[in-house]
């Protein structure tokens, strides 16, 4: 994926991952999320993007599972 670099810049600070070249990041950029039940990353919670960065940032295999807000 040669153009991450620039969907990367679309991703909340937070959720960009810091090694250059990163596929995941580049995954997450190119995913269209408007049609995702979490949406759009910038409006997710900020527990959410913490969360996500924490498994995107790590070197060990994570799971990320949730259920809608029933508030």
């Amino acid at each position: 994926m040669s153009d991450g670099l620039d969907r990367r810049a679309s991703l909340p600070a937070d959720l960009r991952v810091t090694l250059p070249g990163s596929e995941l990041a580049e995954l997450m950029a190119a995913q269209d999320w408007s049609s995702s039940p979490p949406g759009e990353p910038r409006t997710w919670s900020s527990a959410l993007r913490s969360v996500v960065a924490l498994c995107m940032n790590s070197r060990f295999a994570m799971v990320i599972m949730g259920a809608p807000s029933s508030g």
